[in-house]
């Protein structure tokens, strides 16, 4: 009896987190709506799989099509995290948190860059639990480290194989869009810009600064869009525009018009800023997403002979989503635009390792060297690609 009862229990709580409604639509059958009519990935490429916690919703050859679950415990805190996230993906100006960027590896969450150094955590520091919970997934990680605003996190880190626990405090935080500055190297004077994220408002951030470059004689750029996740696709449009010829396309798309059937889509430059004839040299790792590879792929092949992409290979992410609201406890993110390169190269055509843009010179990021004398030596590497440019 006492059995019967408790698989009655956990029936009745799945069914309750589903928030089933058998008198009108049910969540299933709506979402298979709003994928069919609504999305570029289909029903017949998407299947439903039920765990004892949740009913999850994997999409062939699309990742980021997924549910997101407002109500997973009944901690008002994971409510607040899951609509936290949302407003990241609406704006990339500031965020609930600590100040750290952070990326999934095999293992473990790394720690790929730091923007105070008040918690004493450090770039390449592995966190291997958030209050006393081990992680691996950053999802997972990014909601236990973000929530609640101004209380306190214990992160267990793992340095140079040495295990400590750092204590820090979860602010409102603004982050630095854009870093900028001159190297002198070997005689040439080299315009450095690292993009942290394509905010809405990096275009006209970073317009000056590529002015500045040309006005003090910096004739070649190095493009610093490591561990950049990506953001407004307009923005990125924008900043390819500076690399092309006036009229020549610096992005193209599949989308689903209003009638919600496919169509093409192109964006050309409208005049030439004749940031073309600057060598450039953009670095790039596995970190690089989105808007951001939208951005390298563009200025990559309408100057491929004056543009080389050094690092590791990027992330591969070249589509974008939305979310709807299925009911109460359940969101929709399904992606409704594909991006293509000027030649109409995608590189989100499945998981197929070889639709990552792979860098002309591959070069890992050296974590010890750094850690030991702060040597950035994928940034000496493409100083060095980028006099080879100059002297070529």
């Amino acid at each position: 009896m006492k059995k019967s009862m408790l698989l009655l229990s956990l029936m009745v709580a799945v069914v309750s987190l589903w928030g089933c409604n058998w008198i009108t639509t049910s969540p299933k059958e709506k979402i298979s709506e709003v994928l069919n009519k609504q999305s570029l990935t289909k029903t017949k490429d998407c299947k439903f799989i039920w765990t004892w916690e949740k009913v999850k919703l994997e999409c062939k050859n699309d990742p980021f099509t997924f549910l997101l679950y407002k109500h997973i415990s009944s901690s008002t805190w994971n409510m607040l995290a899951e609509k936290d996230l949302k407003n990241d993906l609406a704006s990339t100006k500031s965020f609930v948190g600590i100040w750290v960027s952070i990326s999934n590896t095999d293992r473990w969450i790394l720690i790929t860059d730091i923007y105070n150094t008040d918690n004493w955590l450090l770039k390449w520091d592995y966190i291997l639990k958030v209050n006393w919970k081990k992680v691996a997934d950053i999802y997972e990680a990014t909601k236990l480290i973000k929530w609640p605003i101004w209380t306190k996190v214990k992160l267990t880190i793992k340095r140079n194989w040495k295990i400590s626990e750092i204590i820090s405090e979860r602010k409102k935080i603004k982050l630095k869009q854009y870093e900028s500055k001159i190297i002198n190297f070997k005689g040439n004077q080299f315009g450095y810009l690292r993009i942290n994220n394509i905010s809405n408002e990096i275009y006209s951030q970073i317009k000056p600064i590529l002015a500045w470059f040309k006005a003090v004689g910096c004739r070649w750029i190095i493009l610093d869009l490591r561990d950049n996740g990506g953001g407004y696709m307009t923005e990125a449009i924008r900043i390819n525009k500076l690399w092309a010829k006036k009229g020549q396309t610096v992005l193209k798309i599949k989308e689903l018009n209003e009638n919600w059937k496919l169509q093409n889509q192109s964006f050309q430059a409208e005049k030439n800023w004749k940031l073309n004839w600057f060598p450039t040299v953009i670095l790039v790792n596995w970190n690089t997403a989105s808007a951001a590879e939208i951005i390298t792929a563009g200025i990559k092949e309408n100057n491929i002979w004056t543009t080389k992409l050094v690092g590791t290979k990027t992330f591969w992410k070249w589509t974008i989503q939305t979310i709807q609201e299925i009911n109460d406890n359940i969101d929709l993110k399904y992606t409704i635009w594909k991006w293509y390169t000027p030649s109409w190269r995608n590189l989100s055509n499945g998981l197929n390792p070889w639709n990552w843009l792979r860098p002309d010179v591959k070069i890992e990021f050296d974590s010890k060297l750094y850690k030991a004398k702060l040597i950035d030596n994928q940034l000496e590497k493409a100083k060095e690609v980028l006099n080879w440019l100059i002297i070529k």
